[in-house]
């Protein structure tokens, strides 16, 4: 039996170093689209009538964003450390380009997971969830 560390064992044959780099492409690749989201957001209430001017609010934005940025942490970490077999697997289904450079990766699951988990929360809102609970047959 060959003497294996915990480090090893927690961060595979890629070691630390590689999964934090992974881990910062897949978070700058969040933030990319946070960005633009918020611009597009902010060109859109100065348009309206009358026009409302965005405040940025870093303790705010904090707030709203921590769990987006948590999740995608846990995600990132998780996809790098089984990305042969996580590859493979997505490989299966949906015809993946094949890129040089792993963080490459890192960005494009950051700026989809953003994108995806954007979609799943504008369809769930306490309203929307309220409503199905008290709507059901008791």
């Amino acid at each position: 039996m060959e003497n294996t560390s915990f480090i090893d064992l927690l961060f595979g044959h890629e070691g630390w170093v590689a999964t934090v780099s992974f881990i910062f492409f897949t978070l700058a690749g969040m933030t990319f689209v946070k960005v633009i989201r918020y611009n597009k957001r902010k060109k859109q209430l100065l348009a309206s009538n009358p026009p409302i001017r965005l405040q940025f609010e870093f303790s705010k934005w904090k707030d709203d964003n921590s769990v987006d940025f948590i999740a995608a942490f846990m995600a990132s970490f998780f996809f790098f450390r089984f990305f042969p077999d996580a590859f493979t697997f997505i490989n299966k289904f949906y015809e993946l380009p094949v890129a040089e450079d792993k963080m490459f990766y890192g960005l494009i699951l950051g700026v989809l997971f953003q994108y995806i988990l954007h979609k799943i929360m504008n369809n769930v809102t306490l309203e929307k969830t309220i409503d199905k609970v008290l709507s059901k047959p008791q």
